[in-house]
């Protein structure tokens, strides 16, 4: 480069030139920013959720695994494991946050895999006074409602009014005939998913809260 000692005008050239690389340059980042590891963090609790919304679905149909059953389990474990991952990155408040809704979710699945575990679940009710599909989508509607920007747990009562109509199907007689144990089974798994998803809203409201 030439000496351009003293000479003011191809100074003023590049500190305009450098100026406006800096200008430049904030306009991408703001344009471009990478994702916060929170925003990650929550992106795949939504994920999550999805896919355990979808396997209860299948969990209440008398099917054999389907492609799409094993898609919905493989994306659920990847969200999870995924959101957990990008968890450690969050700052101190959000990780509490997500570390403790991830393991409602995680709960909330478990709950869904004993309802798929049982044969013909809805089939060994007598009276059921519901239909196997409104109980699905009552279900779904309700896991989903978990990650709307405004929760008011209207979708929760509604599923709990579908499993009391599902439960109103079970016997008097003896539970470990006529398949009732295996509806008192389902009748358990879904009392327990009411639980985590009321656990959920607790820990994710408490985080809310406190800020």
């Amino acid at each position: 480069l030439a000496d351009t000692t003293g000479n003011y005008d191809i100074a003023k050239a590049r500190a305009i030139a450098i100026g406006i690389g800096i200008l430049v340059g904030i306009g991408v980042s703001l344009i471009v920013w990478p994702e916060s590891s929170a925003k990650r963090g929550f992106r795949h609790r939504k994920a999550a959720l999805n896919a355990a919304a979808e396997r209860f679905g299948w969990a209440l149909k008398d099917e054999a695994d389907s492609d799409e059953e094993d898609d919905a389990r493989r994306r659920f474990h990847t969200a999870l494991s995924d959101g957990r991952e990008v968890t450690r990155a969050a700052k101190a408040g959000d990780t509490e946050r997500l570390h403790k809704t991830f393991d409602a979710i995680e709960e909330l699945y478990n709950s869904i895999i004993v309802i798929d575990r049982v044969e013909s679940p809805l089939g060994t009710f007598d009276a059921a006074t519901i239909e196997r599909s409104e109980l699905i989508d009552a279900g779904q509607a309700a896991i989903k409602a978990l990650y709307a920007d405004e929760d008011d747990g209207q979708a929760a009562e509604e599923f709990a009014k579908a499993v009391d109509a599902a439960e109103e199907g079970l016997s008097e007689h003896d539970m470990s005939e006529d398949g009732t144990a295996a509806a008192a089974s389902v009748v358990f798994a879904l009392r327990e998913m009411e639980r985590c998803m009321d656990n959920f809203r607790d820990r994710n409201n408490a985080e809310n809260k406190s800020r």
